[in-house]
């Protein structure tokens, strides 16, 4: 595998990891590309500060989301786990939630709150209420969507989710399937408050929508839910 990263892009990512401190519960992953907007990165950015987390910036890995999904999880040793997109935002209070509810209930796989969608200039424009997803299997076939708000993940459940299902190198439903396995696994909790926002922009995954993987997708899960209540 090949990382492709300028040196102005990388010196952007050794000194945005530098005021986190590797003592909180969650490791939190960013993967950058070198085309990102640094506008919106900067803003997600300082939407990070003050919450409970480690943060670890990594380079993407053009065609293979799976390896660099895998790659960020693996970061740090903290007992949960999660993501965020470089061009998104991240609520105040959202990751303090989610710790608290895991940490009362060792039974959860993982907790996640609801989102907001944000235009390019940052305005709400749609309020997205998903108690159902990405938690609930039998709902995720009928209706696959994107999955853009904050989820924890126990890191041990998270390493058993790679290992439940053989995520396709190339398939851009990474998050989809993983969050499925999780609920193979054990249960989501839900969350009632809007812990993120997710930005919709011309370059976003939602404009790169690719129906054959999205049943690829599907297939995987369904086989994961046979196997489960078998």
């Amino acid at each position: 595998m090949q990382y492709v990263v300028d040196l102005s892009y990388l010196c952007l990512l050794i000194c945005s990891t530098v005021y986190t401190r590797m003592t909180n519960l969650v490791d939190v992953h960013i993967l950058h590309l070198p085309n990102e907007n640094q506008d919106w990165w900067k803003l997600c950015e300082e939407s990070l500060r003050g919450h409970p987390i480690n943060v670890h910036n990594l380079g993407g890995i053009v065609g293979n989301t799976r390896a660099a999904r895998r790659r960020g999880y693996e970061q740090g040793s903290a007992p949960y786990v999660t993501f965020v997109d470089p061009d998104d935002i991240v609520l105040p209070g959202a990751y303090q939630a989610c710790i608290d509810i895991l940490e009362a209930d060792p039974s959860l796989g993982g907790a996640h709150t609801n989102s907001q969608k944000i235009d390019e200039d940052g305005n709400v424009i749609e309020e997205m209420i998903i108690p159902d997803r990405p938690w609930d299997i039998d709902k995720m076939i009928r209706c696959p969507m994107p999955v853009h708000q904050v989820a924890v993940v126990r890191r041990s459940v998270m390493e058993q989710a790679f290992e439940l299902v053989k995520v396709p190198q190339k398939n851009t439903c990474v998050d989809y399937i993983l969050y499925a396995s999780v609920a193979a696994i054990a249960p989501w909790y839900y969350i009632p408050i809007h812990g993120y926002q997710w930005r919709i922009h011309d370059d976003g995954y939602h404009h790169i929508y690719d129906r054959k993987k999205v049943s690829e997708a599907r297939k995987l899960i369904r086989k994961l839910l046979a196997d489960q209540k078998s």
